[in-house]
């Protein structure tokens, strides 16, 4: 289970800058509870995909700081890890999974992995990094985008297959392409780690704002200047939640958005936000 960060701006400014300097220290602090790595990836004009990683906590790590405060790109995502039970806290875990011009991170679990496994096939099956689910998640992604040879329809067929067959799992994930920021809100049907958080505070009035009743709830704030995504634990005027068991869209140059609605069937319907 992990935290999400999602950007998208008219120019390039440290992600710290986008949020605002208290609210970034507040994201950062939730590295305490999830503390099993972090991730950052960007977009600058028409370049390739980067992208920085650690296994190491975000509050501990000066490096996620130094790049925070750095003007990276216009559009880009940052990854809190708390890592599933099970899965190894290590560099091929960590977030976000890139392969070429796509890159995603991902907030849930989704079960069993093997069903997950044998919806690759074998040219994106290869070379796998890790063991998390999270990446077989990205390689499906991966696969249908490449098959619909455009980025919206690939990732809407993906997240509309994976729902159908993982109903119970949370999808809740930002993926940055070429000219696009999509932030999966898909999760009606997934329990959040209310037993693991009370046991790492008896005392639920100071677990992180949302952890205990709204874990995977995703907000957007948007003014003419950019767009913010994230998910709880972050306070603050100006969040408008996502609706369930939906795809934002965002243009990354002209910051139009556009809401899709994604059901377990195979429709899918848009509405713009």
């Amino acid at each position: 289970m992990c935290r999400l960060l999602g950007y998208a701006g008219r120019r390039a400014e440290p992600v710290a800058t986008s949020l605002g300097t208290e609210l970034f220290t507040e994201f950062t602090s939730l590295s305490q509870l999830h503390a099993d790595g972090w991730g950052m990836a960007w977009q600058a004009d028409s370049e390739a995909i980067h992208s920085a990683t650690s296994p190491d906590s975000a509050a501990n790590d000066p490096a996620y700081r130094q790049l925070a405060d750095t003007a990276l790109a216009g559009s880009g995502l940052v990854h809190l890890r708390w890592a599933t039970d099970g899965l190894d806290v290590a560099d091929g875990n960590t977030h976000p999974f890139v392969r070429g011009e796509l890159a995603l991170a991902h907030n849930g679990s989704i079960a069993p992995i093997s069903a997950l496994q044998a919806l690759l096939r074998p040219e994106f099956a290869q070379g796998l990094r890790g063991d998390t689910d999270s990446e077989r998640y990205f390689r499906f992604v991966a696969q249908c985008v490449a098959d619909a040879e455009d980025v919206d329809s690939g990732i809407i067929d993906a997240v509309t297959r994976l729902h159908a067959q993982f109903p119970n799992s949370s999808l809740n994930a930002i993926i940055l392409a070429p000219h696009r920021l999509a932030a999966v809100h898909v999760n009606a049907l997934a329990s959040g780690p209310t037993d693991d958080i009370l046991a790492l505070y008896p005392d639920a009035s100071t677990a992180p704002q949302g952890h205990l009743d709204r874990y995977f709830t995703m907000a957007m704030r948007a003014d003419e200047e950019r767009v913010l995504i994230a998910s709880s634990g972050i306070r603050g005027a100006g969040w408008e939640p996502l609706p369930d068991n939906t795809i934002l869209m965002v243009d990354t140059e002209t910051l139009e958005r556009e809401l899709v609605a994604v059901t377990s069937s195979d429709a899918s319907s848009p509405a713009h936000a």
